[in-house]
């Protein structure tokens, strides 16, 4: 399963944590790169997200992207409880201060931030990766 987002909103939350990021910092071109070797290995794309999409319907986006894989919807994947969890990788004392207080899904928000000018090439050949891996995200 591919996770994306919307290259500006990734961008501008990204300099929040590195005031000037470079390409491979923002992890698209390997996982591109990761999505491009699955699909050779499956003869077939594997499941995209687009995160969007599922904060726009979360039922909906589970029951597709479980459907996809081949695993079974659970309405216990509405909900879950407040906190830290062993699984949240490095990324997580950066990033999910909000997902800790969570217990469900947020509805969608566009975050209508401008780019800064100086990651214009940057968020050029993101947009290209994104668009790669957003031509097959699932529709619901």
């Amino acid at each position: 399963m591919v996770r994306i987002r919307d290259p500006a909103e990734m961008l501008t939350s990204l300099i929040h944590i590195l005031p000037r990021p470079k390409l491979p910092d923002t992890g698209l071109p390997q996982q591109r790169e990761l999505f491009d070797l699955e699909c050779g290995r499956l003869g077939r794309a594997p499941a995209v997200v687009d995160s969007a999409d599922v904060l726009r319907n979360p039922r909906a986006g589970l029951q597709s992207l479980c459907s996809a894989v081949g695993a079974e919807f659970d309405e216990e994947m509405m909900s879950w409880p407040a906190g830290r969890r062993e699984t949240d990788g490095i990324w997580a004392p950066h990033w999910y201060g909000a997902v800790e207080k969570s217990t469900g899904f947020a509805p969608y928000r566009p975050k209508n931030e401008p780019v800064p000018e100086f990651l214009d090439d940057v968020l050029a050949e993101c947009q290209n990766h994104y668009d790669h891996l957003a031509a097959h995200r699932l529709r619901f």
